[in-house]
């Protein structure tokens, strides 16, 4: 019992040991971690001992802007200073000293580009001191400021020389942008370049228009790029002007008039002109101020010849000479008179009137300008004519050309006097015909204009002539074309055109053309309904043959069908009909007719075959029942023949021999019946009327609804039963009941097959006698 109590007891322990390493394992702890833990807590005075007390390890400079460091330490291995010090000396700062508790510090407010040194130091207790070695770190760099001054050091008519000194930075600059704007101040130029220099501080700008305002602008450039710019003005210096230009020198009483245009290029402020007049013995100069463009040069000597130039002058001096200008001095009054004379369209005369020359060796001088009117070109010359005549003959000239002449004693003189003069018009040039031909009788023909009108083109006549007709001239206003009418059909006629101004011109080269005959009319009849006839004459019956092509094109009204054909005469007469067979009721056919060849002169008529009576509708259904009202609906016939003028709807009760017709519009396909009597069989005849008659009726049947709106088809009883019964016997009467149903309505279906209707009449509105037609057929009795 012991031993069972043991094992009970055992069993009891394993089992509980087995709970507490379970619970061992869930919780991690171990019994001898347990007791070490109970170890360390006996003997709490067996501690790890202090490292001894150094200097800060790992010490690091990092960059953070241009004016900014951070320090970054740590302690030594298992020591724990009591603060640190931070000591750091470099350009720009004073030596600093600053007490830190952490292991990180950041300088501030330093200089770009700069080396710092800086020292750690860790304080322990005791004040015991353990410094680091020195760590150094250099500032980034920055965009320099501008340039400290702008210089100019010289400044000539082309150029600039400049200076400037460095940036205050302590990065290292390694290049300078120049960049400059000039504008020349006496025509407003502009212009704009930049120069990179490789460091230098001075730079000359060259090819500068003189007397130029110069924007210069200097920027410097470090490693981060260039900085603002310096700006500094200068002016470059006047130069020596360009030539002005003499535009006159004319004569007066006693002295030369000189007119001229300011240099192109005075480079600088024209201050003055001096004027030089050179003679055969003297040479005079006289100067004006830099704002007048004309001088009159006195003491002149008649029968002399002078050279004129003019020079102009800045504060640089005078540059070059003008263009001479040559002048003979007659000493001679202005003309009085000159006239222009002639009446001829291509020659006239200039006539003047002065007294005797002073200077033996005198010429008259003749300037002229033209414009020919019908052509707008322009022309201009000269002449020179001795002195001992007072006339000029122009010869050759072209007709209706205005003309502007003037004399003058001498060459450019103030005193030219003009006249104007017209030459008279002349005979155009030939025109050119372009197109020529014959329509329906008519002579159509176009032409080009002469290439020489000589005067205004006033009118143009056409002309014809042939060997058989009669020969004619019609004239027309200014155009480009016209039609010829009634001349002799079937000849040949020979065309030319001639222009006119005041005077008519030559005529054209020829142009032949056939005047062919044609058909002239044609007119279309109906010969029924199937058949249209044709009538046709030609403009004459004097031609020896005639040729025609008929075309016809047959449009079928009542379905949009349309089919075309022709045919052929090589020896038409000149009247006569044509028929066109085998045609549908109510068709369209237009016939045209032609000489081969010209399509373009056709005649056409148009005419319509006569309706004719229709086939009787080809569906007729009953819809939308009530117990009073039904619409009957039907599709139209097959052939309809004509045009649909209305519809004839027939409605009988069965059993009745009398019913009620009614009239529908030809565009409807419906008509809605009402005022029915209720569950009542109701058969239908809808008849189609054309202009060709009423057709055949087409049938169909409806019976009304009950008058509460419900069918008198009774319930199948069968299906009833079967369903009070069982599942079988709803089976089983309702198929027979089906079959029942489908039999007696092929026995109803076969017995209208075998009946024939009699033949309809208008007295019976196209119904079948109710009596013959339902007899024996149980046609109320078809419903189970």
């Amino acid at each position: 019992m012991g031993a069972c109590c043991m094992m009970q007891g055992a069993t009891k322990i394993l089992v509980f040991l087995g709970v507490c390493l379970l619970f061992r394992d869930a919780s991690g702890i171990s019994v001898r971690e347990v007791n070490k833990e109970d170890a360390k807590g006996v003997n709490t005075a067996e501690q790890k001992p202090q490292a001894e007390p150094g200097p800060p390890i790992n010490v690091k400079v990092n960059v953070i802007s241009s004016t900014a460091l951070e320090v970054t330490w740590n302690p030594a291995p298992d020591s724990t200073p009591q603060y640190y010090r931070v000591l750091s000396h470099g350009s720009g700062i004073q030596p600093g000293d600053q007490i830190v508790y952490s292991q990180y510090y950041r300088l501030d407010a330093l200089l770009s580009c700069t080396k710092y040194f800086i020292n750690i130091v860790a304080v322990y207790s005791g004040e015991n001191e353990f410094s680091s070695d020195t760590a150094e770190g250099v500032t980034e760099s920055e965009v320099p400021p501008m340039p400290a001054n702008c210089t100019i050091v010289k400044e000539t008519s082309k150029s600039v020389s400049l200076t400037w000194a460095q940036p205050l930075t302590n990065c290292p600059v390694y290049n300078y942008n120049v960049s400059w704007l000039w504008e020349a101040l006496w025509n407003e130029t502009l212009a704009d370049e930049d120069w990179e220099t490789s460091g230098e501080m001075s730079y000359t700008i060259k090819d500068i228009r003189p007397y130029s305002e110069v924007l210069i602008s200097i920027s410097g450039k470090t490693a981060s790029g260039y900085g603002p710019s310096v700006e500094c003005e200068a002016q470059t210096d006047e130069y020596y002007p360009s030539s002005p230009k003499i535009v006159s020198v004319t004569e007066g009483p006693d002295y030369l008039s000189v007119t001229w245009e300011p240099p192109e290029e005075p480079n600088g402020i024209i201050k003055r002109y001096r004027i030089t007049r050179i003679g055969d013995a003297e040479v005079l100069q006289e100067e004006t101020d830099g704002n007048t463009l004309t001088k009159k040069l006195y003491g002149v000597e008649a029968c002399q010849n002078y050279t004129v130039t003019v020079a102009a002058t800045t504060a640089k001096g005078f540059g070059n000479e003008s263009n001479k200008w040559e002048i003979y001095v007659t000493g001679e009054a202005p003309l009085e008179t000159v006239r222009c004379s002639g009446e001829g369209s291509r020659n006239f005369t200039v006539i003047w009137d002065h007294g005797s020359v002073t200077c033996k060796d005198q010429n008259y001088y003749i300037t002229w300008n033209s414009t020919v009117l019908w052509s707008d070109d322009e022309d201009q010359g000269e002449a020179e004519v001795p002195g001992n005549e007072t006339t000029y003959a122009f010869r050759d000239t072209p007709p209706y050309t205005e003309y502007t002449v003037c004399v003058a004693i001498t060459k450019g003189a103030e005193g030219s006097v003009c006249c104007d003069h017209i030459t008279a018009e002349d005979g155009p040039s030939q025109p050119t015909i372009t197109e020529i031909s014959s329509f329906r009788g008519d002579v159509r023909i176009s032409w080009s204009p002469p290439q020489e009108a000589n005067g205004i083109v006033r009118s143009y006549n056409v002309s014809w002539e042939s060997e058989d007709a009669d020969s004619g001239t019609e004239a027309f206003e200014d155009v480009a074309e016209g039609v010829v009418a009634g001349l002799e059909i079937c000849n040949t006629y020979a065309f030319s055109v001639s222009a006119g101004t005041i005077v008519w011109g030559n005529k054209s080269e020829t142009r032949e053309v056939d005047i062919v005959n044609y058909v002239d009319t044609v007119s279309c009849s109906s010969g029924g309904t199937d058949i249209v006839h044709a009538l046709y004459s030609f403009a004459t019956s004097l031609c020896e043959f005639n040729m025609r092509n008929t075309n016809w094109k047959v449009d079928v009204l009542w379905n949009n069908e349309t089919w075309t054909d022709s045919a052929s005469d090589e020896s038409s007469l000149a009247s006569g009909s044509f028929s066109v067979y085998k045609l549908d009721p109510y068709s369209q056919v237009e016939v045209c007719m032609s000489v081969p060849g010209r399509a373009e002169e056709k005649a056409c008529c148009t005419a319509t075959t006569d309706e004719a009576v229709p086939d009787k509708p080809s569906e007729v259904f009953p819809s939308q029942v009530t117990n009073t009202t039904a619409r009957i609906s039907w599709t139209k016939p097959l052939h309809v023949y004509g045009a649909i003028r209305s519809w004839e709807v027939n409605l009988r009760k069965n059993g009745e021999n009398e019913g009620t017709s009614h009239d529908v519009d030809g565009k409807l396909m419906y008509f809605d019946a009402a005022d029915l009597t209720p569950s009542t069989n109701y058969e239908v005849v809808v008849k189609c009327r054309t202009g060709g008659g009423l057709g055949e009726g087409q049938h169909s049947s409806f019976k009304t609804l009950n008058p509460d709106n419900t069918s008198d088809n009774p319930p199948n009883t069968g299906l009833i039963i079967g369903l009070s019964v069982g599942i079988s016997a709803v089976l089983l009467l309702g198929g027979a009941g089906i079959t029942l149903y489908q039999w007696k309505k092929r026995k109803t279906t076969n017995d209208h097959s075998k009946k024939e209707a009699p033949p309809q009449s208008h007295n019976n509105n196209g119904f079948i006698d109710n009596d013959v037609l339902h007899e024996g057929d149980g046609y109320e009795e078809d419903y189970l």
